[in-house]
This record gives C-alpha cells, structure tokens and sequence, in this order.
C-alpha cells in the first residue's frame, strides 16, 4: 500500500470536520472519491499533503509519515488541487523546468508530458495568460513528467474541453499501468465510472462506503412489494448470502448479472410487473442511493 490514511480527524473550535478517516490505495489502482459539498473530501486531500494538520491519526506515503517525514513522502506524490502553484508571470514551461530541476528530469521528458497533454503551442506564454483548462493541463503535464508513486486530484476536470478529457482518461491510464495509485475527488460521476476501480463515498466528514466499481454498479430495485412478496424472496434467496435492504416496500439487492437474470425471473413467475423493477447501471444512481436524496444538509 502507497498511500495509507489511519484514523484521520479534523475538528476545527467545536465542529468536527473529519471523523476517523482510514482507508488505503495500493500500487496501480484508481480511486474515485465522491461526496456532496462540504463532505471533506478537499481537506482529506490537503492533509494528505501536508496542506493542513490533521487533529489526530497520520497519512503514510511510501511508508513515510506525512505529518513527521513530509518532505520525503511529497517527493512519491503528483497533486493537482485548487491551488496549482504556478508562477504566473513566466511561462509554463518555466514552471515546468523549475520542478524539473528540483527532480533532476530531462529536457526531453518536459516535453513529452507537454505533448501529452496537447499544450505545446502554449507553453512559451506566461501562465496567466491561460484559460482555466489550459492551467488544468499544465497540472497534468506536471504529473505525467515526475511520474509519481500517488497522484491526489481534486476536480481536475474543472474547465477542461472534450479533447482534455480524453487526454485525461488517456493519462490515468499511463499512470496506473506505470503503477501510480490514484485517488481523484470530482462531481463528474459519469466520468469517474469509466476509469476508477473504486469508489469511496464520504459524507459529513465520515466514510460511508468503500467498494470496488463493479460492485457498485450493479443494483436492483423492486418497488411497491408487499411484505408477504417480501418475505418469499429472502426465503428464495437466503441461501445466496445476497446483499440486500427493504425500505419503504423497496427491496434493493446487489447482485452479478447472472443472479440479476435469476431475480427478473423470480419475480416474473410472481406477477410483479417489470415496470416494478428498476437496474441501476450508473455511479449517479448509486451515489444517489448510498447517499439519499437530500444530500445537501
């Protein structure tokens, strides 16, 4: 494991901020960090670097304590958070070339990442002279030419076009094949399901849930049952250790598709109506779900 969270908490006078956060990401894994404004997900990361001070528990990177050993746990670390950091009156390349020279990284390699990121005929001009997204690829350049052993985003699609997009799924991709464990907190859900492996939903300061991609994409709501319908199914399939709720005469089960296939037919053999029978495929809907609907508190 890369990077390790044990026991984070952040009060702040009376009010607690984050309550106990643990969780780790290992070596080429992609974590997608999801929760309403105000969750903690901006100040999970920012202690995560040394931004801010936890109250208790610690952050290990590459086995180096962030809150004892932070300058040798940032140098495993590519970050991209609201504030980039970068010079505005010298241009991105000489931004680039500042860090290089810190790493010991080539000429060459500056610009590849350059490349990569499709900013070459920019990165002569000043820095405040970009839009938004073009800040936002010069972020993206920075990681891809450190190639760090943890990346930490935090809405790194902020005024990013289609093209950049692209760029980016295309990046997270040569990151985690190179071994790079990621985490990335964004709004953009439908985003995040084509390239996370995992889902860490956060809410008021607290983990709510932690699971991998597929598990959370696969769940089936039936609607309107009566208790009695109810019962015969945890009868039928109790046997199948199925993870399942009911609340308010809906019974949400997590399945695979071919215990899904099982379930229709079950149901269909009873009368319940297919318009009952709702399959969420998307990380919106889970979100949503694990969530609830006032998410805004």
């Amino acid at each position: 494991m890369v990077l390790v969270l044990n026991g984070v908490t952040k009060n702040i006078s009376k009010r607690v901020i984050l309550n106990n956060i643990s969780f780790s990401l290992n070596e080429g894994e992609v974590v997608g960090f999801v929760g309403p404004n105000g969750a903690g997900k901006t100040t999970t990361l920012k202690i995560c670097v040394g931004l801010i001070t936890s109250t208790s528990g610690d952050v290990l990177v590459n086995n180096y304590s962030i809150r004892n050993e932070r300058e040798k746990a940032l140098r495993f670390m590519g970050v991209l958070l609201d504030n980039d950091g970068f010079y505005n009156n010298i241009s991105g390349y000489s931004n680039l070339k500042l860090i290089a020279n810190i790493f010991n990284i080539k000429k060459q390699e500056i610009l590849d990442a350059v490349e990569k990121v499709k900013l070459s005929n920019r990165i002569n001009d000043k820095v405040k002279t970009y839009s938004l997204g073009m800040i936002q690829r010069l972020c993206l350049a920075k990681i891809a030419m450190c190639k760090p052993k943890v990346v930490l985003m935090d809405e790194p699609l902020n005024g990013i076009d289609y093209e950049g997009t692209l760029l980016f799924r295309k990046l997270i991709l040569d990151l985690k094949n190179q071994g790079c464990a990621i985490i990335i907190s964004s709004h953009l859900l439908s985003e995040l399901e084509k390239i996370v492996d995992r889902v860490i939903f956060i809410k008021s300061g607290k983990i709510i849930r932690d699971t991998s991609i597929e598990d959370s994409l696969c769940l089936c709501k039936v609607s309107f049952l009566s208790k009695d319908l109810i019962y015969k199914f945890i009868e039928r399939f109790k046997s199948e250790c199925l993870n399942y709720k009911v609340e308010n005469n809906v019974l949400k089960i997590k399945c695979d598709e071919n215990t899904l296939s099982t379930i229709n037919n079950y149901f269909a053999h009873l009368n319940v109506s297919s318009s009952q029978i709702k399959v969420s495929n998307s990380l919106e809907e889970e979100y949503l779900d694990i969530l609830g609907e006032n998410i805004i508190e």
